[in-house]
């Protein structure tokens, strides 16, 4: 079995700042009515020590996805499914 080591780390107070360029980028290539980004996860915890990866979710209606899904591809995120949870569609 392969392990993967897990990296955790004191809170970081850049992580609020690296949130907000995510989501302006994404706003940009999502321009999109009733899309809501928000920062989710333990980087959106002030004060947490967390893994430093910046997690976000979508907000939509299920009738953007089809869109959504293609823009995101468009400028270089990765579709990954739903990783055993139904309902969820990841990206990276």
């Amino acid at each position: 079995m392969h392990k993967k080591k897990v990296i955790v780390l004191p809170y970081d107070p850049n992580w609020p700042n690296e949130f907000a360029k995510i989501k302006s980028e994404l706003a940009a290539a999502l321009p999109l009515p009733n899309l809501e980004i928000e920062h989710v996860g333990s980087t959106s915890g002030p004060g947490l020590a967390a893994k430093p990866v910046i997690d976000l979710d979508l907000i939509m209606g299920d009738d953007l996805f089809g869109e959504i899904k293609q823009r995101l591809l468009a400028v270089f995120y990765i579709h990954e499914g739903e990783l055993g949870i139904p309902d969820r569609e990841a990206f990276q």
